[in-house]
Formats: C-alpha cells, sequence, structure tokens
C-alpha cells in the first residue's frame, strides 16, 4: 500500500466513494478490502518513487528500476545512462543491478513504464495517458514532415 492509496481507501470506508474525483488522475486505489482482510493481497503492483519532485524510478511487484541516482539528500540527482533493475527478492540491498547484456529481466521496463488502462481515467479525454519518461523514444516531425527522425 501506498500512502497515496489513503484518499480514495478513506473515502470507501466512510461510505463516500464517489467523492473520489474523477476529472483528473489520481494515483490512489481503494485498498479498503486489503485492510479490512476481506483480501489477501494489495491492488497495488506498481508505485512511483519520486525525489521531490523528480520521478527517479518506478517500483513493480519485488523488482525495482531506477533512472536516476541520489548518493544522499545533499547532492545533485544523476540521472543513469540506462535505467538499473534490481530483484529485491534475491538482491534485497540493492548493491548490484541486472548487467543488460546477460539478457532476462529488460521486460521489466516494459512492465513497470508502459502506461496501464486503469491509470489513464479522463472520463473526458479518453485518449490522454501519463507521459512516457524521457528516456525513451518517442517519434518526432523532422522538417520534411516525416516521422523518421528519433529525438
Amino acid at each position: 500500500m501506498h500512502i497515496t492509496d489513503w484518499f480514495p481507501t478513506l473515502l470507501n470506508m466512510v461510505s463516500h466513494p464517489e467523492k473520489v474525483p474523477t476529472d483528473r488522475v489520481l494515483d490512489g486505489v481503494d485498498q479498503s478490502a486489503f485492510i479490512t482482510g476481506k483480501q489477501e493481497h494489495s491492488n497495488r503492483d506498481s508505485i512511483m518513487m519520486f525525489f521531490d519532485t523528480q520521478l527517479v524510478g518506478m517500483r513493480y511487484k519485488n523488482f525495482k528500476v531506477l533512472t536516476h541516482w541520489v548518493e544522499d539528500g545533499a547532492s545533485p540527482i544523476q540521472k543513469l545512462a540506462i535505467p538499473n533493475i534490481y530483484d529485491l527478492t534475491v538482491n534485497p540491498d540493492e548493491d548490484t543491478p541486472y548487467i543488460y547484456e546477460e539478457g532476462g529481466q529488460t521486460w521489466v521496463l516494459y512492465k513497470v513504464f508502459m502506461p496501464k488502462p486503469g491509470n489513464c481515467r479522463y472520463p473526458y479525454k479518453r485518449t490522454a495517458c501519463p507521459s512516457m519518461p524521457r528516456w525513451v523514444s518517442t517519434p518526432t516531425k523532422n522538417d520534411n514532415g516525416d516521422h523518421s527522425k528519433m529525438k
């Protein structure tokens, strides 16, 4: 459970789920069944990790993906050249990220960073979805008007 889950959870527990805003994306999910023991597992399988306003990584189930590194609170945030992937079940200290050349765990990047349909709640504008992280290449138009140039 994440701190953002308390708002929709408490509104549901006091019988006012209709007060949860529907005109904007809400990061929290209702966890009332999990808290009361009616459900064995949480409704959340991922969380975004921020340092101040900077998205520095995400967690998906037992995996953590870091896109930025913070040495300590007084140091500047450093962007990693490639995201570090950690399996917290086998490496809870996060001392050694996966080596990309060995393969095997890069599927986690897709699971973590692809928008999830349940997280795109725009009743008035269904095409909107949270933007992808900057390190993911997206097509853009070049001066000739075609989409061949990547940014």
